[in-house]
């Protein structure tokens, strides 16, 4: 906010441009997290440790590049792992290693053309290549055969564990290109770099692990795909995939890469019931909207599909579980995803950390043996169009293409008034009502009518969604692959590749789906009782089709009808406002119909 006219700064808060942070008392604290996305060299010294519990526990000091060790050039974490005697019911220290980023935040946030990574006064909230926090620890080699196996896990308990051990210091306010690391080959004005010699000194020893503060204990699982899709013993090899063959750009085709089993998967975070953004209302269909999108999801040639169950975070006593039950483990994995929502801005609930946590844990953990990935929502249906029978097959063209990065337009459709149950059934003492998909219909049908008709140019951006190759994006964020294979290369790497270098750093490979010849997705975001103010007025009243949300409700335009030279209002007085997709009309809703009746619907 601005400061008000005469008001001091507050104490500790960094001003900027005559604006301080919101929640500057947050930011503040928050200073410490803020470094973490920030790597730091360290160098392992001797010192001695005869009075230590651990005698073998590895010392550092924070050096320069060019001093750090091999494995310290770029690391923020000391990671000890312990492992569990069940005969002597303790632990006992069997490793260490320094973490490794995913990605490179500085550096992205130097393509991107931002001057920061950090600012004092918190203005970095909107990166949101910050949105997530993602490494590894290297785990010591003599583990690696067991953790890869599954026995380092007995009787469903860990007996190998990890300390996260941060090295603190300040986050680093300046440019990220004044201590980007040597690989990058940046040539700048050395008098304006940061000099680590200078900021840390040559004798910044890091204190004892025992002495830091850390977060102990976190057990080491088995492979995700053991845990949920392929049971311990049952054969890998066999389930893989046939390597590509028509692949036209292979910058994300890596030697070592994880094998592929399934060529395209989908990953949504959902829940029994949900508040919509702003706790304008409660929304409990979750059963019935996730029985439904997994039919059709399966139906439209999704290989796989992980649901990250977050009922946990809201209930103890139900879950998703049931309906994901209907389904073959085959096709369908449920995650236990009890996270709940945290913000850094109190009372929005539109920053749901749950989320994008989930959409990166599924992302790590499945997307590396799939070829494409895409996280969704169960009210978003992507839909194969023209000559198309299946997603599969337009990831085969986008493939052949050179195309990493599919975007589909989205806005939210409307909900057809004649489909819905009456509305006297749930209508207020105001007028209002909830709009109800009734037990005999799909949401699919009933929402089949957008406000703009197909293919549409008017779509909100901000609410485009995406599917893409799984091992080229390094980190997605809801709407954005914002972190690439691509973006994270130096500038002779990506000429190396045969890519085209610009300082600012743009997609290349994204591609705007054609809505009429590979695919489209309809939106059947949930209209609730607000969106019912005034509606027997305002759903009489022919507006412009540039308009999206005068009326919620849907009355569709009949086939090839024109506006300009027809009626635009039924014989009833409702406006035609919204547009039908005839290829969802009659090839997939009907096949949708029959595979629900044949799968049948959860009995409690």
């Amino acid at each position: 906010r601005r400061l008000k006219s005469g008001e001091m700064v507050p104490k500790g808060v960094a001003e900027h441009k005559n604006f301080i942070h919101i929640d500057y008392k947050k930011n503040y604290f928050m200073r410490p997290q803020s470094a973490l996305f920030q790597h730091v060299p360290v160098k392992k010294i001797h010192v001695d440790n005869t009075e230590s519990a651990d005698g073998d526990e590895p010392r550092y000091r924070l050096a320069s590049h060019e001093e750090a060790d091999p494995d310290g050039t770029e690391t923020r974490m000391i990671c000890r792992f312990k492992q569990f005697d069940s005969n002597t019911g303790k632990l006992s220290v069997v490793g260490y290693s320094l973490s490794v980023f995913e990605v490179d935040y500085d550096y992205h946030t130097r393509r991107k053309g931002y001057l920061r990574s950090a600012t004092a006064a918190g203005f970095d909230n909107h990166m949101i290549w910050q949105s997530q926090l993602l490494f590894k620890c290297p785990i010591p080699e003599d583990f690696n055969e067991q953790v890869k196996s599954g026995d380092t896990v007995v009787d469903d308990y860990s007996t190998l564990f990890v300390d996260l051990i941060p090295i603190r210091t300040p986050p680093r306010y300046t440019s990220p290109k004044e201590f980007l690391q040597p690989r990058y080959n940046f040539n700048g004005d050395t008098e304006q770099l940061f000099v680590a010699d200078n900021e840390f000194g040559k004798e910044h020893v890091l204190p004892k692990i025992e002495e830091s503060g850390r977060w102990e204990n976190i057990p080491v699982c088995m492979p995700s795909l053991m845990t949920h899709v392929i049971p311990k013993g049952e054969d890998l090899d066999a389930l893989i995939i046939p390597a590509e063959t028509k692949i036209k750009n292979k910058i994300d085709v890596l030697p070592g890469a994880a094998p592929k089993i399934h060529k395209v998967i989908a990953c949504t975070w959902a829940a029994t019931t949900f508040r919509t953004r702003g706790n304008r209302a409660q929304v409990g269909d979750g059963k019935r909207r996730l029985q439904e999108w997994l039919e059709f999801n399966l139906l439209s040639g999704f290989d796989h599909i992980y649901v990250y169950d977050n009922s946990g975070a809201f209930t103890n006593e139900d879950s998703l579980a049931d309906v994901i039950g209907l389904f073959d483990k085959s096709q369908v994995t449920r995650v236990d995803w009890p996270c709940k929502i945290c913000s850094n801005r109190d009372g929005n609930e539109g920053e749901r950390s749950s989320q994008y946590a989930a959409e990166s844990s599924c992302r790590l953990r499945f997307g590396a043996h799939a070829r494409w990935l895409g996280s969704f929502d169960t009210d978003e249906y992507l839909v194969p169009m023209g000559d198309f029978n299946s997603m599969g097959e337009v990831a085969d063209k986008f493939d052949e293409d050179g195309v990493k990065v599919a975007v589909f337009k989205s806005s939210p459709a409307k909900p057809r008034f004649d489909l819905l149950d009456e509305p006297d059934k749930t209508l207020t003492s105001t007028g209002t009502f909830t709009p109800t998909v009734t037990e005999d219909e799909t949401f699919l049908h009933t929402y089949n009518c957008n406000w703009e008709k197909f293919p549409r140019k008017n779509d909100l951006s901000h609410r485009r969604k995406q599917m893409y190759r799984a091992d080229y994006v390094k980190l997605h964020y809801v709407h954005y692959s914002t972190i690439t294979i691509l973006s994270q290369l130096s500038e002779k790497e990506t000429i190396r590749a045969g890519e085209y270098w610009t300082h600012r750093y743009f997609e290349p490979h994204a591609h705007e789906v054609d809505e009429e010849m590979e695919a489209t997705m309809l939106h059947t975001k949930s209209k609730v009782e607000h969106n019912t103010v005034g509606w027997k007025d305002r759903c009489k009243q022919h507006v412009s089709s540039k308009i999206e949300g005068h009326c919620s409700l849907g009355f569709p335009f009949p086939k090839d009808h024109d506006p300009y030279k027809q009626t635009t209002a039924r014989s009833d007085g409702w406006a035609y406002n919204c547009f039908m997709n005839d290829h969802i009309e009659t090839r997939w809703w009907p096949k949708l119909v029959e595979a629900m009746a044949k799968r049948g619907k959860i009995t409690s």
